[in-house]
C-alpha cells in the first residue's frame, strides 16, 4: 500500500507541476495579448483570463506543497518563444486583434490538451483530480470563448 501511495503522489506531483508550467505560460500569454491587442474588449477578457490562470497556479502550487513536494518555478521556453512570436506577428500585422486571437486560441488548445492528459492519468489522487477537473472545465470554456471570437472575426473579414 505504501508503494501505491508513493506512486500516486509522484504521479500527482508530476501532473500538477506540468499544469503549473502550463498555467504560468497561459498567464504570461494572456498578459502579453492584453498588452498587444488594440481591442479594449479583448484586452479586458485577456486580463481576466490571466488573473484566472494566476489563481489556478496558486491552487496547484498549494496542492503540490500539500503533497510535500516543490512546485515548478518557471514557465516553458517554448511558450516564451511563442509569446515573442505573437509580439512580432502583432507588430507586423494589419489585423492585430485577429492575429492575437489566433495565437491565443492556439495556446489555449495546448492548455486544454495538458489538462485532458492530466485527467487521463490513473495515478492522479482524488483531491488533485477534483481540482484539475474544475480547472479543466474553465480552461475549456476560455478556449471555446476565444475560438468563438476568433471565428467571428475570421467570418467578418471575408
Amino acid at each position: 500500500m505504501k508503494d501505491a501511495m508513493i506512486h500516486s503522489d509522484d504521479t500527482s506531483i508530476l501532473a500538477l507541476n506540468r499544469l503549473i508550467v502550463t498555467g504560468r505560460d497561459a498567464e504570461s500569454g494572456f498578459r502579453a495579448a492584453a498588452t498587444d491587442t488594440r481591442d479594449p474588449v479583448h484586452a479586458r477578457l485577456y486580463g481576466e483570463y490571466a488573473a484566472q490562470r494566476a489563481r489556478f497556479v496558486a491552487d496547484l502550487e498549494s496542492r503540490v506543497k500539500d503533497l510535500r513536494a516543490e512546485p515548478a518555478k518557471t514557465g516553458s521556453i517554448a511558450a516564451a518563444l511563442h509569446r515573442q512570436w505573437m509580439d512580432l506577428e502583432a507588430g507586423t500585422s494589419d489585423h492585430v486583434s485577429q492575429t492575437i486571437l489566433h495565437e491565443v486560441e492556439r495556446g489555449e488548445a495546448l492548455a486544454v490538451t495538458a489538462y485532458r492528459e492530466a485527467l487521463q492519468l490513473s495515478g492522479l489522487d482524488e483531491i488533485s483530480r477534483a481540482m484539475v477537473q474544475v480547472q479543466y472545465e474553465q480552461v475549456q470554456a476560455a478556449h471555446d470563448r476565444v475560438k468563438q471570437l476568433r471565428d467571428r472575426g475570421t467570418l467578418a473579414g471575408r
